[in-house]
């Protein structure tokens, strides 16, 4: 709801204008002078200001002066003057401080709930397009870089693997395999970044082409879980899985839909704990027109504040005690490229999570015929 502060000494009128806000549905909030103005705007942060010009101790203008060279985060905060004595002279020093508009008293209050709408208007639509722009910034930016990235990695690949495999002749000293596989190893994360970005933007923008055919969801699932087997056994963590029927065959993008379980299963096993358990269950939908791809894990969860969030791509929450930020690198692109790439393909996906209770990613995905 839009929060309008209304600054003004006399008390009869200022419960007149706090009325009259209400019953158009804003919300709202008082002040009786300029100085205790200042820190409602500075305690309550409200969408529009409609001050008194002239009240004691601190006059409307000394208020926006101080407001405008002090506290530059209100900036945005439209600032509407309201006085029966404001003279040119008012007026143009009012203006010069930013003042956005002037109405005078008695108050006609269609005209002033005309001037607060048209006034956070222009607010709102500012706000759009300074956010389109950064927009196109922000992809223009995440288009040029990860191409930009690929050219030395593949080299870094490359030559890596040459020197890993002692491609012409024994390197020496055992430490230098050690560190070209390492390379590789580092090389190879870094470019199924870029890939996992490049994959993020053309969902976003359409420009994912799907390649669709039958799919055996149990060959898949087990080639997710054979990619994380070696990270599993390091900390100890079991992974199962189940299909409900012999057949599960779904037409769809079959390397697709790998990757977003990819990710869910590998998030799964980050984040889950030592001694973990990671279960993930195939099983037909309304006679096999749909599929569930259901993983879970008894790790320590997602409080529920943070649910939100997680899905948000470049964020990682902090719900999984904290592990997520402190012990595991990551971009925070694995929760919601796999949401992506589910919707991509038509389908359905759900987190449920809970602080200490475990979480379950259900990826439900109709056929694409």
């Amino acid at each position: 709801m839009v929060k309008v502060l209304c600054i003004e000494d006399e008390e009869a009128l200022r419960h007149d204008i706090v009325e009259e806000l209400v019953d158009a549905g804003y919300e709202t909030a008082e002040a009786r002078d300029g100085a205790e103005g200042l820190r409602a705007i500075l305690a309550h942060k409200p969408d529009l200001v409609l001050c008194d010009i002239t009240m004691p101790g601190m006059t409307g203008l000394e208020l926006l002066e101080r407001l405008r060279n002090d506290h530059p985060e209100c900036d945005a905060i439209p600032f509407l003057f309201l006085s029966a004595l404001a003279g040119r002279k008012d007026i143009v020093a009012g203006r010069e401080l930013g003042a956005d508009d002037y109405l005078t008293k008695p108050v006609d209050y269609e005209i002033l709930l005309a001037t607060l709408r048209s006034r956070l208007g222009q607010v709102q639509r500012l706000d759009r397009l300074h956010k389109e722009d950064i927009a196109k910034l922000r992809e223009s930016i995440l288009r040029m870089l990860p191409h930009e990235l690929r050219t030395p990695l593949n080299h870094i690949l490359g030559y890596s693997e040459m020197i890993d495999s002692e491609m012409f002749g024994p390197l020496g000293h055992p430490n230098y395999k050690e560190y070209a596989h390492l390379i590789h190893a580092s090389g190879s994360r870094l470019l199924g970044i870029v890939e996992d970005v490049l994959t993020l933007l053309d969902v976003s923008t359409g420009e994912l082409v799907l390649h669709p055919g039958d799919c055996d969801l149990a060959d898949m699932v087990q080639a997710c879980i054979a990619g994380v087997r070696d990270f599993a056994e390091q900390s100890e963590t079991k992974l199962y899985w189940k299909a409900e029927n012999n057949d599960c065959t779904l037409y769809t993008d079959c390397a697709l839909l790998k990757r977003a379980v990819d990710v869910v299963v590998l998030n799964a096993v980050k984040f889950s704990g030592p001694n973990a358990k990671i279960e993930v269950l195939i099983r037909d939908l309304d006679g096999g027109a749909k599929w569930e791809i259901r993983i879970r894990d008894n790790g320590p969860g997602i409080a529920e504040d943070e649910l939100e969030r997680v899905m948000e791509p470049f964020t990682q929450g902090g719900g999984r005690d904290d592990r997520m930020t402190r012990t595991h690198e990551g971009t925070g692109l694995g929760l919601p490229l796999s949401k992506a790439l589910t919707e991509t393909l038509r389908g359905d996906f759900q987190l449920i999570s809970a602080k200490g209770k475990g979480t379950t990613v259900i990826m439900t995905m109709p056929h694409l015929k």
